[in-house]
């Protein structure tokens, strides 16, 4: 779930940003057929999403969480984790955040309509577009963009779940979940940056 970290990690162009986005429908092995990059891309979100999991600081940032909120505290973090993204994005981008949204945006609606990214299962493309038409990505740049988020995530979910309303989780700790992420996120920067994909 978070969309805006993922895209900042993967090589900088259409095809890896889709392959990267895969990552959460593609299960088990990747079929040969998805093509070396898309694999390499696949690959690369699920190292992302091991990391990440594996951190001190991000297990001890779950910790903060509710108890009736925490079986859902690393939705909640990646989402949260992506507003820390947008107010620290100098420190983690050479490329403006606005810039970097317009071609993310420009380039995966142009790049879904070439005939090799029909590999991409069709749940994907449907979150990709509504990515696109919904502006996720800006709307992480306030708590009320990520408060939407988590409610519309909430409702989307087939199993029950308390997500609705957990913005305010990352309210009540805003300041240590930031410190926690600026501890974790440059780490995941090095140990993400030698994959391909």
């Amino acid at each position: 779930m978070n969309v805006l970290a993922h895209l900042l990690l993967s090589s900088p162009m259409p095809k890896y940003w889709l392959g990267n986005l895969m990552g959460d429908f593609v299960k088990g092995t990747p079929h040969p057929a998805l093509g070396d990059a898309f694999i390499a891309s696949v690959m690369r979100h699920r190292a992302i999403d091991a990391f990440t999991d594996a951190h001190p600081a991000v297990r001890k940032s779950k910790q903060l969480f509710s108890p009736a909120r925490r079986r859902f505290a690393g939705i909640i973090l990646d989402v949260g984790y992506d507003y820390f993204l947008c107010r620290h994005w100098r420190l983690y981008s050479e490329i403006p955040l606005e810039i970097f949204i317009t071609a993310v945006y420009d380039g995966l609606a142009d790049y879904l309509l070439c005939p090799e990214a029909r590999v991409a299962p069709p749940a994907c493309r449907h979150m990709v577009e509504r990515m696109i038409a919904d502006d996720w990505l800006r709307s992480y740049q306030t708590l009320s963009g990520v408060g939407a988020a988590l409610d519309k995530l909430s409702r989307r979910l087939k199993r029950p779940n308390t997500l609705s309303g957990s913005v305010e989780e990352i309210a009540a700790h805003e300041g240590l979940l930031e410190a926690e992420f600026q501890q974790f996120f440059p780490e995941l920067m090095v140990h993400i940056g030698q994959l391909p994909g």
